[in-house]
């Protein structure tokens, strides 16, 4: 009888195991019985508890290791269910609301505590405060807003990482830069770090599509670079139904046109970017993009992910192809309202970014 009871008892806590897998979610143990069922696994190394009462089976949580961000959710989806009244924060949160966050940040997970509130940090978890912690549903689990959200990040985080979370959280509410300072300017008044959130959150662009464009953005601001405009069409003359979209765009005051891509991971790594298609057939088609964008005169400087986390790097390349630094001629020449690189008056070879795309124009 009693071995008909462990059998019972196996089954029930593969099912558990195997719901939860498919729920992306760490188990919950229902009763003390299955409880101790299941550390009696974790003593054995089939089932792995990565913080208590979570359980994962071992070979699902090894996987994990190589997807910071899955793990998070199965984290954070499993600890809403084992503590209904925890509210994730911060990078947590943000990764929850589908905002754009450096895995680093995502080292364990983010709970709010607001004034009066009690919860002490332990490993895996720590307590940060939150002034308004209102929740809601954000995949599966309970984070705060994406406004909250947001602020906490951009107060508390070095501005290359606030505006990842900025320019992603911009495009999930559609606000415009002044628009999201407005919204947190009253969220935060009295906050520690709340100017420097502001100051991030004024260069916020809705238009980035990645966290390394972002950075590599963050850095330009740091190093006084005039920007690009952002994610510019460009006509492609082998396939005129088939247009180009660059990362970004300066026109010199010259007419000189410079294109920058930005290597993230994602482009390599993320299947709805991919689309399906071999690493091969990916560096194929970026070496074609850019012969077409060169064929067109544009200068194509690229940086990788790592490049934009590297003062020096940025600075040597975009030197090298003549991006001006604020301040100069130039700049004040490329930054007037009524320049090409805003819409307005046409560089002396025609062309100019009008209406997101690259125009020659009176030739």
């Amino acid at each position: 009888m009693a071995r008909g009871w462990g059998r019972s008892a196996e089954a029930r806590i593969e099912r558990l195991l195997e719901q939860a897998a498919q729920d992306r979610r760490a188990a919950v143990a229902p009763d003390r019985t299955t409880r101790d069922a299941l550390e009696r696994r974790v003593a054995k190394g089939t089932v792995t508890s990565p913080l208590p009462g979570l359980y994962v089976a071992t070979n699902d949580w090894e996987n994990l290791q190589e997807d910071v961000a899955l793990r998070t959710t199965v984290l954070a989806r499993g600890a809403s269910l084992l503590h209904p009244d925890w509210t994730f924060c911060h990078a947590t949160a943000a990764h929850l609301h589908g905002l754009r966050i450096s895995h680093p940040l995502l080292d364990g997970l983010q709970v709010a505590n607001a004034k009066g509130m009690r919860g002490n940090s332990l490993p895996g978890v720590a307590r940060r405060y939150v002034r308004r912690p209102e929740r809601e549903l954000a995949d599966g689990a309970w984070a705060t807003s994406v406004l909250v959200t947001t602020l906490d990040v951009l107060r508390t985080q070095e501005p290359r990482e606030g505006l990842v979370v900025a320019d992603a959280a911009a495009a999930r509410l559609c606000l415009s830069a002044d628009e999201l300072v407005s919204e947190l300017r009253g969220l935060g008044r009295g906050l520690t770090g709340v100017s420097k959130a502001l100051s991030v959150a004024a260069y916020a662009d809705s238009r980035a599509e990645s966290g390394a464009e972002s950075m590599a953005r963050a850095m330009m601001i740091r190093l006084r670079y005039v920007l690009p405009q952002l994610q510019v069409w460009v006509a492609n003359p082998l396939d005129p139904g088939h247009p180009f979209r660059v990362d970004g765009m300066w026109v010199l005051p010259d007419g000189t046109i410079v294109v920058l891509e930005v290597d993230g991971m994602a482009k390599r790594q993320d299947e709805s970017m991919t689309r399906g298609r071999s690493q091969e057939r990916i560096r194929w088609e970026e070496r074609q993009r850019e012969s077409l964008l060169s064929a067109s005169g544009a200068r194509v400087v690229r940086l990788s992910f790592w490049d934009a986390l590297n003062e020096a790097e940025v600075s040597r390349r975009l030197d090298l192809y003549g991006v001006p630094r604020l301040g100069s001629e130039a700049a004040m020449a490329m930054t007037r309202p009524d320049s090409a690189m805003n819409g307005g008056a046409p560089a002396p070879n025609g062309a100019v970014i009008r209406d997101g795309w690259l125009r020659f124009e009176g030739r």
